[in-house]
């Protein structure tokens, strides 16, 4: 096993590149070649790694979204992911809360000396992990004090810290398959805490109002679209469209009084297809078009729409497919 090489240290990155850290789990040669600790601060575009190449994420704090396969997830504290070969994946972090996570990326190689051994708990670990090439969950296992010690062992170099940096590495390893193999199936994200569906409900229309569609918030949410819909009844007496549509308006508002941007710009910056959609879900929500809106009260400070309007006004029904609520289906 080769020593980790001296880190390259920024102010929002910690990273061990080319680290050659190796180490054997049954019949396969684990080389984790780079060990990483970042704030992002950046948008992490659109890749994939090759044959057996895989990643551990692990969130500790922060914001952000990840698109694993064409799919949207939501991720913050104790958020983590594995991404195997193929698997395309991007990373992008909340502008005001950026998320940090710890990264290590491992490359497996066959060892045909050991193929046929027969340390059986050991082969248990590798299958479960080689065979999934993509989960998303939460920790419970407390994968993030492993990677605290890891990075502190990598940091002090030791005597010995290459042992205990192999052990650790192993263990995260062990871990991974501790919280997927426990919780749910590959694939799929894991229950979200009561505690904090308030805080994902919040964040995704506080944010990402533009995109957000009902199947999206669900998966961040690992409810179904109509139990979706039920806890924000529950939460907001309203429907996803309905609030949806109370989020986009307050950031027309804010945009129209703040800005001089066309409203062609402003339907744009807020998920409409047109202008004319906006205009008219505007219009029908706030009774005035956008640009009598903004002549109006061009010399007013911002504030929200009159209270008296969007208590009177019905929730749009909108011309765009890519806004109305799909059935809810599932249980």
């Amino acid at each position: 096993m080769t020593a980790a090489t001296t880190p390259m240290t920024t102010s929002a990155a910690t990273r061990y590149n080319n680290a050659e850290l190796s180490f054997h789990m049954g019949r396969c040669r684990f080389i984790a070649q780079n060990i990483v600790f970042e704030q992002f601060h950046r948008v992490i575009p659109m890749h994939a790694h090759s044959e057996g190449c895989y990643e551990i994420h692990y969130i500790p704090y922060g914001c952000g979204t990840v698109i694993l396969n064409g799919t949207e997830h939501h991720l913050n504290k104790d958020s983590l992911f594995v991404t195997g070969p193929h698997i395309s994946h991007q990373q992008i972090p909340e502008k005001e809360n950026p998320m940090a996570e710890y990264c290590i990326f491992l490359q497996t190689q066959e060892d045909r000396r050991l193929r046929d051994s027969s340390a059986g708990a050991d082969n248990s670990i590798l299958s479960a992990f080689l065979s999934t090439p993509l989960w998303i969950g939460r920790d419970t296992q407390n994968i993030h004090l492993v990677m605290q010690n890891l990075f502190l062992e990598l940091s002090r170099k030791q005597a010995g810290y290459t042992e205990i940096v192999q052990s650790m590495l192993q263990q995260i390893i062990v871990l991974m398959v501790r919280n997927y193999s426990a919780l749910v199936p590959s694939g799929a994200v894991s229950s979200v805490p009561g505690n904090q569906q308030s805080l994902i409900l919040d964040e995704s229309f506080l944010y990402d109002y533009a995109t957000l569609t009902l199947d999206s918030l669900s998966k961040r949410l690992a409810l179904s679209p109509r139990q979706t819909q039920r806890l924000l009844r529950e939460k907001y007496n309203q429907t996803f469209q309905q609030k949806k549509t109370a989020a986009r308006m307050s950031a027309a508002v804010i945009l129209l009084q703040s800005t001089d941007f066309p409203i062609a710009e402003i339907a744009e910056q807020l998920g409409f297809s047109s202008s004319e959609h906006f205009t008219n879900a505007f219009r029908t929500y706030a009774g005035i078009s956008p640009r009598q809106y903004r002549k109006e009260h061009a010399a007013s400070p911002v504030s929200p729409l009159s209270p008296s309007l969007q208590d009177t006004q019905p929730s749009p029904s909108p011309p765009d497919a890519r806004d109305a609520d799909p059935p809810e289906t599932g249980s």
